[in-house]
């Protein structure tokens, strides 16, 4: 589990565990991997692997990529492969209830270290930079690899 994790009180009373109650059960079985599995990471975005996630929850690769499609579709996050932006319940930032990764240095430091070996310019990373006010990096790249 990722360091730091652990189940959101906030979940149970969320719009979003009612949209997750309309999907297939699978999708639970995904929502918890990405969420709290072993590439997870306290800033939401990370690398994940479509045949490594299928392995890890007991389905088929064809099935994580629905489940992916379906949970990007509910707004839970945003998948352009190789990565994954969770923008939910599910980050660490979520579940202090604040939507600023500035608001720790720690934070900080570790994202952008976390952010240095991801894609150098995907799209996400770019977003994600954006979205929080760090620095850019150069170029844009993206396509997929699971």
């Amino acid at each position: 589990m990722a360091k730091g994790s652990h189940f959101p009180r906030g979940f149970w009373d969320s719009a979003f565990k009612a949209e997750m109650w309309r999907l297939p059960s699978g999708h639970l079985r995904v929502f918890l991997h990405l969420a709290y599995g072993p590439t997870a990471h306290l800033s939401g975005i990370y690398r994940i692997s479509v045949p490594a996630i299928a392995e890890d929850v007991e389905m088929e690769p064809d099935e994580v990529r629905l489940a992916l499609r379906d949970l990007e579709k509910i707004g839970w996050c945003d998948v352009e492969y190789p990565l994954i932006w969770i923008r939910g319940i599910g980050n660490i930032l979520d579940k202090l209830g604040t939507t600023r990764l500035t608001k720790n240095r720690a934070w900080v430091t570790s994202t952008d270290r976390h952010l240095s070996d991801l894609p150098e310019g995907h799209r996400l990373v770019s977003a994600f930079r954006d979205f929080h006010g760090l620095p850019s990096d150069a170029g844009e790249v993206g396509g997929e690899v699971g």
